[in-house]
């Protein structure tokens, strides 16, 4: 069972963060500045660091075979 979650998880692993993104949009609180002023560039540091991650590993990180 454990591993067929991992499976599944590993093949979809691009689309995980959209149920994440839908409850933190339905459960949102009022909209404040200095949260953005916040949260953006922790979320462009992310990124950032993901698209270097990916390439440096090269197209080993492309694929959706486990």
């Amino acid at each position: 069972m454990k591993n067929r979650i991992g499976n599944f998880l590993f093949k979809y692993r691009g689309f995980t963060p959209i149920p994440i993104a839908l409850m933190i949009a339905y459960w949102h609180q009022d909209f404040n500045l200095i949260m953005v002023e916040v949260g953006l560039p922790i979320l462009l540091l992310g990124e950032i660091i993901r698209i270097l991650s990916v390439r440096h590993i090269g197209g080993k990180s492309r694929t959706r075979k486990v």
